[in-house]
């Protein structure tokens, strides 16, 4: 049974048993297994934050994306397939971090949908700035055959 109990001393704990200090030995793994979030079930208080502040950012979002018109979320081009990307990591950073409040969320929301609203006022205004912002589809495949050029 030699030297199966214990590993090597570290540096640590050789230059602790100089200084006549017993070495302290920490299991790593009971660390770990105490310094981790639980996996299932946390406190009924977190489960209501998550269920009150999801409910009130899910409506939030909702009016907003009313008010702000069918634009927001119309065609999906590339750049409002970013936006609604962005709108979707807003919702699931405010329902799951408890370190951000339900009233950066919606301002988080706010900021989004104006500049959405901003880029599809411009983009209509000048032809420009929508040929920018705007791409047009690209034909890949015709009568069965991939157009390389395309590609």
């Amino acid at each position: 049974m030699h030297g199966a109990a214990w590993p090597e001393r570290t540096p640590i704990e050789k230059s602790a048993s100089r200084s006549g200090r017993a070495p302290i030995r920490v299991n790593v793994l009971l660390l770990l297994r105490w310094n981790r979030p639980p996996m299932f079930f946390d406190s009924w208080s977190s489960l209501l934050r998550v269920i009150v502040v999801g409910t009130l950012a899910y409506v939030s979002l909702v009016l907003l994306l009313r008010i702000s018109g069918k634009r927001t979320l119309a065609k999906l081009n590339a750049f409002d397939l970013v936006v609604t990307v962005a709108l979707g990591s807003t919702l699931a950073t405010v329902l799951l971090n408890r370190s951000v409040a339900l009233a950066e969320g919606i301002a988080a929301f706010a900021l989004l949908a104006g500049l959405q609203y901003s880029v599809a006022w411009l983009s209509v205004r000048s032809a420009r700035f929508s040929a920018l912002v705007k791409s047009e589809p690209t034909l890949l495949l015709h009568r069965g055959r991939f157009l390389d050029r395309a590609m």
